[in-house]
């Protein structure tokens, strides 16, 4: 989250007053059977991807700036509330995530998280599926819907 590459867009949007610390990053085998939600029962996986653990702040006022992700994106908050906003509502609404919560992003869904409040935001953010050495984020253009 902290550096990010503008892949495909004219105008990127980079983040302020963000930090973002990778972890480790691996390779995940998918080779495993699994059962769905509705007991069917599947074989063999999508091969090998990578998976990488970040831990990112974000300080008062800071923001990531509007991205998105190539892959699958858990977050999970540990200090302080991170607001997320989505580009397609067209009503902006702030999605607001404190100490032990948090949410998933689908590949593709262009966003931004911003600090509104008075202390420093951590949370941990965990990529599945990304191919080998690709980035986990592309920078995108200010969603039309929201003020910033």
């Amino acid at each position: 989250m902290a550096t990010a590459t503008v892949v495909g867009v004219a105008i990127g949007t980079p983040g302020s007053g963000v930090d973002a610390v990778n972890l480790t990053r691996g390779v995940i085998e998918d080779n495993a059977t699994t059962i769905s939600r509705d007991g069917r029962t599947r074989s063999g996986g999508a091969g090998r991807s990578d998976a990488l653990f970040q831990l990112a702040t974000v300080a008062p006022g800071g923001h990531t700036g509007w991205h998105s992700h190539p892959s699958s994106t858990w977050v999970v908050v540990t200090k302080g509330e991170l607001t997320h906003y989505l580009g397609h509502d067209p009503a902006c609404t702030p999605h607001r995530y404190g100490p032990g919560a948090g949410f998933h992003q689908p590949p593709g869904e262009i966003h931004i998280a911003r600090n509104e409040g008075a202390v420093t935001t951590e949370f941990y953010v965990f990529y599945t599926g990304l191919r080998s050495g690709q980035a986990a984020r592309t920078d995108e253009a200010k969603a039309a819907n929201c003020p910033f």
